[in-house]
């Protein structure tokens, strides 16, 4: 039986990988003041990297409540799909896309959800940097349930970590102001100008006083 592992897993966004990142968050900072003349909010920024810091520090309990609960989920599978084939992955694409949506709208309509993910809209800003400001409750949470019945017709759990760490992946690339429109591709994909989009029409209440009202969008 294939379990999940993720050392291996989020390896992918380690190393050269988190370098890169950094080095992004850098030259957005730069365009930002010097050629868009804007303000940058060094704060702002360094707040997401410390909390960034914290989700890195208490990953390896989230993966330990992660891989034992999916592990569990994954005894009860009837067959497990094949790891090499093609087709695993491609439809487990597919899934985890699906899932992922579910688990982002309920990580806004679902309070116990909500205290993980309202971390990630807590900045007043928009920019690279956001898309690493990412809760630190995450096993805890339970939004690792919504992907279990992938687990239960099949998948693989490392399947399912891989694809999620590309989809967080490519993520970080939509949390700017500074990307231009990716023409036929916003009207069949997530782009930043969604997420902009979004952050800046979609503010919305989830259970807060009138004046603590948060930013949603459909893959941030």
């Amino acid at each position: 039986m294939e379990i999940l592992r993720p050392a291996s897993v989020y390896a992918l966004v380690q190393g050269p990988v988190l370098a890169a990142m950094l080095a992004l968050i850098a030259i957005e900072a730069l365009l930002l003041i010097l050629v868009f003349r804007r303000r940058y909010d060094a704060g702002e920024t360094a707040a997401s990297l410390g909390v960034a810091l914290g989700n890195i520090a208490v990953r390896p309990l989230n993966r330990l409540i992660i891989t034992a609960g999916l592990s569990a989920v994954a005894v009860f599978a009837p067959w497990q799909l094949p790891i090499d084939s093609v087709w695993t992955w491609l439809f487990g694409f597919v899934g985890v896309e699906f899932c992922y949506y579910w688990m982002h709208r309920f990580a806004h309509t679902v309070r116990w959800m909500w205290t993980t993910h309202s971390v990630h809209h807590s900045s007043g800003r928009f920019t690279l940097a956001t898309a690493l400001r990412l809760g630190w409750t995450s096993g805890l949470s339970g939004e690792w349930l919504v992907f279990a019945p992938l687990v239960l017709i099949g998948f693989p759990p490392v399947v399912i970590a891989v694809l999620l760490a590309l989809n967080l992946l490519y993520q970080f690339f939509l949390h700017t102001e500074l990307s231009p429109r990716w023409s036929v591709v916003d009207y069949i994909l997530n782009t930043p100008a969604h997420q902009v989009s979004a952050q800046a029409e979609e503010c919305v209440n989830y259970g807060m006083p009138p004046e603590h009202k948060y930013c949603s969008s459909s893959g941030n």
